[in-house]
């Protein structure tokens, strides 16, 4: 829609709503894809009032313009996905009024970690937000829902449900480390079982590598946020190389008769996991939340051969 040769589509405009124009990466555009919710709204609004009006209480109401782009710049793939989503927002998604955490790696991630996702929200707001939303949806039934299920909490492991989510405090980690998949399929071949391990950290190695944040705070500005994200890709390709472990370690056990010999083909051509290092470099992703809407914004290194 952005980019044709004469004359404006009727959705080129909605790139330039608040929140998405700001925010849509520049480079050469690869893809772009542009929806307009409140034209399906204000279609569909005659003949189901029901589902409107669901919508207006959630808050979705005032979603507005959506778009997603992929592009490619200097040697970086990026993505971002950007909805126009005015505050102050409204039902459920008072969720996103939350403040947001820094963006800031903490100090027991090892260096060994490959990956370091970051979601910032208080469950214990978020649990509130959710029982006042049901509550005015559903009244007195609802609310002794919430009521039974905290009493419950209370008297089976003695703590106080709200409590409990809040002192979990707002920042929550998801922790990759470079995948075994092969081993994986063979442990799932032997058959369900337990197994505990305690490994000691190799010495010196307390963070993970400081090169890496700091070239991800490069691709994209490190600022707080609902959602952050760093990746070291280059040792194992990222998601492209964790397909091709998947694909290399899969036997012709592993798939039907009529597939062997496809599989065999595949293996064939795979690049090698030496092949696989260096493919991609740093990767870094971030959602925010202002005034304007929502982005959720991605960038990986694609280093020239």
């Amino acid at each position: 829609a952005n980019h044709g040769q004469e004359g404006d589509s009727p959705l080129a405009a909605r790139l330039d709503a608040p929140g998405i124009r700001n925010v849509l990466p520049g480079g050469t555009p690869l893809l772009d894809v542009v929806v307009d919710p409140p034209v399906f709204i204000k279609a569909y609004a005659a003949d189901n009032e029901e589902v409107v009006r669901g919508l207006r209480d959630v808050g979705a109401d005032a979603v507005g313009p959506l778009a997603w782009r992929q592009s490619f710049d200097r040697g970086c793939y990026q993505s971002t996905l950007a909805v126009s989503l005015p505050a102050p927002r409204r039902g459920l998604l008072r969720i996103l009024e939350q403040d947001c955490d820094p963006s800031e790696v903490p100090a027991f991630v090892s260096r060994e970690a490959v990956d370091l996702t970051q979601i910032s929200l208080d469950l214990g707001k978020a649990y509130q937000t959710l029982k006042e939303f049901a509550v005015a949806q559903g009244g007195e039934e609802a609310g002794n829902l919430f009521t039974a299920a905290e009493m419950q909490a209370q008297g089976w492991i003695g703590v106080d449900l709200p409590g409990v989510l809040g002192g979990l405090g707002s920042r929550h980690w998801f922790i990759s480390y470079p995948p075994r998949v092969a081993e994986a399929l063979e442990e799932s071949r032997r058959g369900p079982g337990w197994s505990l391990h305690r490994d000691r950290e190799p010495c010196g190695k307390r963070r993970i590598c400081r090169s890496i944040v700091r070239r991800a705070g490069e691709l994209l500005p490190l600022k707080p946020a609902r959602m952050f994200g760093v990746s070291d890709c280059s040792r194992s390709g990222g998601t492209l190389g964790m397909l091709r472990d998947l694909a290399a370690a899969l036997t012709p056990e592993d798939v039907g008769d009529d597939y062997r010999d496809l599989l065999a083909d595949l293996q064939a051509i795979l690049p090698s996991g030496a092949d696989m290092e260096g493919m991609m470099g740093t990767g870094a992703m971030l959602m925010t939340v202002d005034d304007d809407g929502v982005a959720l914004r991605s960038v990986w290194e694609m280093p020239a051969p």
